[in-house]
């Protein structure tokens, strides 16, 4: 044991001696700043990958025993930590033991992570290398972590489900809340909030707040899905949510199943507008007592305010069976020699001409070489108006606006009869012509007050005048006069004066005083007419108004008790009465529309329907009004196809006596179908034309007709008959007026064609047909005529036979010589040249007509009394009476009698064609006999096909 001692004292004196005394330990090491001053505290960052400290103070140490010896030199840091079982995952690497600076890094073995623990808190100390070691005082150390974007934001539900009401803009439906398991400011918070469904109604905030943009519709979406995202503030998004938002429908007081459009398809019939149509109260506390339900038809923007033919105005009249002798006032101007042309208008094709007046400067004169400007006491005056209330009339009175007027020419200004509008009164001024009692008081002026002439809308008006009363029509119905909205004023006649000039004038009135026009209209007119001698019925004047839409009710006999309805003269208004809403709800569905043309306007009609509902309370309770219109669709395009001979070559003798151009002229119109047809179609589309109605065919010659040579001859007789009009128009004639096609194809075959010219030439018609105003069209047909010279043939006695070229300005047609025509006049009078013998050739003919005449009269008698002893006695019930059969021959109404080549008291004269020769006088009587023989053959026969026994 006393060894042991001995070995440890021997080496701890060798130990001793050999300890420099550099590293005897006097001072022991002391943390300092940059400046060397004490440090009281150390901060540090580190992030959560991160493997270095970041230390606000550097690491630093310092020893008073100087830096040559270990005792100055700094050895190491040590962390001491409260817990010690809890290690700090750092350590201190010396940089420079002689300069006492460290670094602070994170064990390599250890992970940290903000979202565990983000603050260390420990002190640290350093120590020497002297003998003995000594240690510095230990200084607190705070490290704090920071957190990476590791943590992937989430929304904490992932489905969420809201209802809301419709028609309501709210301004938060829900909330969608998210979180991020990041620590830090920077990326443990939601920064943002995103819809990802496209094209909704619907905006989120970036506090996750959800909201529409629009008042929802149950009738058009019943529900929403949609998919919300939510991103943190490192731009990390999370996985999305769904969002179903459900609509629940508010009962919204009022009409429901209504359609907000309506297709009509021309042809179709009665479409019905509402019969899926119900009334909802919503359960609101009311017990009907009375229940009203209103449908309007709105056609006020459709031409005249109605679809209605767009034929002239000359056409309808003629359809209506309207009086003859109607004188428009208002022609086109496109005729010759028509006072409109200065006048503006649109195109006419809707309708007839519509003239524009702009209340200042235009206006239309008629002339009174063409329409005689005196009236009469029984007259009719209509006219198509659209006019509105002047806000800015200068006169506190109200200015006055003519329609229509008639006043002196001369030095005067005397009214004779005028029509204006003054403060929306229509005033009829009417003044007699006295030569008797001067001082005697008559109605003079008729004042009618009415809104509609001045609410801007189309309105047909006719005033009938049968002295001294009046009765006025509007829109076809009779105005029924009371004490407010009629005026009767009494004046003097007018007194005998030596002026007997007056002047009409539309849109204006002429002051002769003055010298100018004065009461000016402004506004439009159309199909302005004057009937003289006569008024016009109640019929034709209800038929020029016809509409051909309108709202069809056939329900009558499902009325209850008690209830009522209403119909507007138009049939554009329906009003059901009723005390019960299911009373009203089950008429509703039986209205329907209605549009009975061919080829309608194409384009909306607006629907409404206004209900009030009165309670047993008597609370009134009016639903909002139900909008809806109806949409007219275009009707396939029919085609009109002329077709003829395109070529004619004729003798040059014949085209002086006269050709038809359009003797094989066919008219058919047909509906083109975009599909291919079968063999079976094509023949029903033969058998139903399109239409069958046309209402104009232009014929147009070129070159230009020479009049002193050549004539273009109309069937006048046949058109008066079938009321067809002809219009000269440069190089060439117009035939107008509605009517079927046969008609117009037995016109346009008449017409006929010479020439006096012995040379060679050539000549091109064409013709284009139309109906419903120019609306369809037709092809253009031109046919080429061409003469030719043939030498005449000699008979077997020796002389050439007498042309009948000779007769041809006898003949009683109509000619067009390239200048105005006047169909009214004696058809020798507008002849080019007159033949030395025509006298005598008319005499002739007179005769021989009478002739034919008496020998018809004798053939007839002697028929009958043939047929009355005609007895079947093999079968009894083939007899039959026949003492009613009268046939009466007219003959100056058989425009085909010929005579001598030449029609007698008929229309035209038939052409010469090689096929049609002209048999002479001799040849009839020659004849005479043989037709006699034949006419007796078949005076039994009779077509038995329809007898049935």
């Amino acid at each position: 044991m006393q060894g042991v001692r001995w070995c440890i004292l021997v080496v701890a004196g060798f130990f001793i001696g050999s300890i420099s005394a550099k590293d005897i330990n006097g001072y022991a090491p002391e943390l300092v700043d940059k400046l060397g001053l004490p440090v009281k505290a150390y901060n540090g960052l580190i992030a959560e990958t991160g493997d270095q400290v970041l230390l606000d103070i550097p690491l630093k140490a310092v020893d008073k025993d100087g830096k040559d010896g270990k005792a100055g030199a700094i050895c190491g840091f040590e962390i001491i930590q409260k817990n010690k079982e809890e290690k700090a995952p750092f350590y201190a690497e010396i940089d420079s033991r002689k300069d006492g600076t460290a670094s602070l890094w994170r064990l390599p073995t250890k992970l940290l992570d903000a979202e565990k623990e983000q603050i260390y808190t420990f002190k640290i100390r350093a120590y020497d290398c002297g003998y003995p070691q000594m240690e510095s005082k230990s200084v607190q150390m705070t490290i704090r972590v920071t957190d990476m974007n590791d943590g992937t934001p989430s929304i904490e539900r992932s489905e969420y489900f809201e209802e809301v009401e419709e028609g309501i803009k709210y301004h938060t439906i829900l909330q969608i809340r998210g979180h991020d398991n990041d620590k830090s400011p920077g990326f443990g918070l939601i920064c943002n909030y995103e819809i990802l469904t496209p094209d909704v109604p619907f905006k989120i905030d970036k506090k996750g707040n959800i909201w529409n943009t629009e008042k929802l519709d149950y009738s058009k979406r019943h529900n929403y899905i949609l998919r919300v995202q939510a991103e943190d503030c490192g731009h990390k998004k999370s996985k999305s949510a769904m969002v179903n938002i459900k609509v629940k429908p508010t009962c919204h007081l009022g009409w429901k199943g209504i359609e907000d459009r309506i297709e009509y398809s021309p042809g179709s019939g009665r479409q019905m507008l509402f019969d899926k149509a119900h009334f909802d109260m919503c359960k609101i506390p009311c017990s009907e007592n009375k229940v009203a339900a209103t449908v309007k038809l709105v056609t006020s923007h459709i031409a005249k305010g109605c679809d209605r033919d767009t034929y002239s105005i000359k056409s309808q009249r003629k359809m209506c069976g309207a009086s003859d002798g109607s004188e428009d006032l208002l022609p086109s101007a496109d005729d010759i020699g028509s006072w409109t042309k200065n006048l503006p208008t649109d195109d006419g094709h809707e309708s007839d001409e519509i003239f524009s007046f702009d209340g200042k400067t235009n206006s239309a004169e008629v002339p009174s070489s063409k329409i005689n400007h005196e009236l009469g006491t029984k007259f009719t005056i209509s006219t198509w108006m659209k006019h509105e209330e002047n806000p800015k009339d200068p006169n506190p009175h109200g200015s006055k606006e003519t329609i229509l007027c008639s006043a002196d020419g001369k030095k005067m200004n005397r009214h004779h009869y005028s029509l204006f509008i003054h403060n929306c009164h229509l005033v009829l001024l009417y003044r007699q012509n006295s030569d008797k009692d001067l001082n005697k008081f008559e109605p003079a002026e008729y004042r009618f007050k009415d809104p509609r002439i001045c609410d801007g809308q189309w309105h047909h008006y006719a005033v009938n005048m049968n002295f001294p009363e009046v009765r006025l029509y509007v829109d076809g119905s009779l105005f029924v006069c009371t004490k407010e909205n009629c005026e009767v004023i009494d004046d003097w006649p007018l007194h005998p004066t030596k002026i007997h000039e007056t002047r009409l004038t539309v849109g204006a009135c002429y002051h002769a005083g003055k010298n100018q026009l004065v009461q000016f209209f402004k506004g439009y007119l159309a199909g302005i007419s004057i009937l003289r001698g006569k008024t016009e019925s109640d019929r034709v004047i209800k038929c020029l108004n016809l509409c051909f839409e309108r709202l069809d009710f056939h329900a009558m006999n499902e009325m209850d008790t008690g209830m009522s309805i209403y119909l507007n003269s138009e049939r554009t208004e329906i009003t059901i009465n009723g005390s019960r809403m299911g009373e009203v709800e089950n008429l509703i569905k039986r209205i329907g529309y209605v549009n009975s043309r061919r080829y309608p306007t194409v384009g909306q009609r607006r629907l409404s329907i206004e209900t009030s509902v009165r309670c047993s309370t008597m609370k009134k309770v009016r639903p909002p009004v139900v909008n809806s219109y109806v949409m007219v669709l275009d009707a396939k395009k029919p085609t009109i196809t002329i077709s003829a001979t395109p070529h004619i070559m004729r003798p040059v003798t014949d085209i002086q006596q006269g050709v038809r151009i359009f003797r094989q002229l066919s008219i058919i119109t047909k509906v083109e179908s975009e599909k291919e047809e079968t063999p079976k179609a094509k023949q029903d589309t033969k058998s139903k034309p399109a239409f069958d109605r046309l209402d104009s065919c232009t014929i147009s010659v070129s070159p230009k007709l020479d009049p002193k040579r050549e004539l273009l001859r109309l069937p006048m007789n046949l058109m008066k008959q079938v009321q067809l009009y002809a219009t000269n128009v440069e190089n060439g004639v117009v035939i107008s007026g509605a009517d079927k096609i046969f008609n117009y194809e037995d016109v346009l075959r008449q017409i006929s064609y010479s020439n006096i010219a012995e040379s060679l030439f050539s000549k091109k018609f064409s013709i284009v047909c139309s109906d419903l105003n120019g609306r369809f069209q037709s092809n253009e047909l031109t046919v080429e005529l061409q003469s030719s010279i043939v030498h005449p043939k000699v008979n077997p006695h020796g002389f050439v036979r007498k042309s009948s070229a000779q007769h041809i300005e006898s003949n009683n047609v109509a000619p067009f010589k390239g200048e105005e025509l006047h169909l009214e006049e004696n058809p020798v009078k507008n002849a080019v040249h007159t033949a030395p013998g025509m006298i005598a050739v008319i005499v002739v003919c007179v005769v021989f007509l009478l002739f034919m005449i008496v020998l018809g009269v004798v053939r007839i008698r002697a028929s009958h009394r043939r047929s009355q002893v005609v007895k079947v006695e093999e079968n009894p019930e083939m007899e039959w009476d026949n003492s009613a059969l009268n046939i009466i021959v007219n003959p100056l109404e058989q425009e085909g009698m010929e005579f001598n080549g030449q029609m007698v008291h008929g229309l035209t004269q038939d052409d010469s064609d090689s096929d049609d020769d002209v048999s002479s006088y001799h040849d009839e009587l020659e004849s005479s006999e043989d037709e006699s023989e034949k006419i007796k053959d078949r005076e039994l026969e009779w077509d038995d096909s329809t007898l049935t026994f």
